[in-house]
């Protein structure tokens, strides 16, 4: 089958136009992730609460798993709703003594942030149960209540991948950061 010379005209301002289209709706998709991303760079953060529970070990294991649930508080100033987007990162909280690996936070939901308001958000903390894990364990939770006794922020380590929802679908975008975390006394 061959095509007239103004069919194969239109048929490629036709496919320069759906290029121009499909370009303008991807940059408007990660503009508006990377504006989001900045306003919630702004927010503030706290560890209010953390929930520590003991569950039966997998398979034939006589060790307890620890499952630990930090909440932490989100507050957006921003002019501006805020998403918190679902998310799986190693978290190491970061000190004079080093890096001390904690293990993965998730957040298995998105969640939005009215401008001027906080939310209260549970995460899921899975720890690195290795030898030694119950000193290891000790040791932080004694640094955190130092920390949150002299009155100063905990500082992490984060990364791992944030994946946010677009026309597209969901697109995994790489994070290695230093968040301060304000401890509650």
């Amino acid at each position: 089958m061959t095509f007239s010379p103004n069919k194969k005209k239109h048929a490629n301002r036709l496919l320069i136009l759906s290029a121009f289209c499909l370009s303008l709706f991807f940059y408007s998709c990660i503009s508006q992730a990377k504006q989001n991303l900045d306003r919630l760079k702004k927010c503030e953060f706290q560890l209010v609460n953390v929930l520590v529970s003991l569950t039966p070990g997998q398979r034939f294991s006589l060790i307890p798993k620890f499952t630990i649930t930090p909440i932490i508080e989100i507050g957006n100033p921003n002019e501006e709703d805020v998403t918190i987007y679902q998310f799986d990162l190693n978290l190491s909280l970061l000190g004079e003594g080093g890096e001390e690996k904690l293990g993965r936070v998730k957040n298995l939901e998105p969640k939005t942030i009215a401008k001027h308001s906080s939310i209260t958000l549970p995460l899921t903390l899975e720890l690195e149960q290795k030898d030694g894990f119950e000193n290891k364990i000790l040791s932080v939770a004694m640094r955190l209540l130092n920390e949150a006794g002299a009155g100063k922020d905990a500082e992490f380590l984060i990364e791992g991948n944030v994946i946010f929802d677009t026309g597209l679908g969901k697109i995994p975008l790489p994070v290695s950061e230093r968040q301060n975390i304000k401890l509650k006394k």
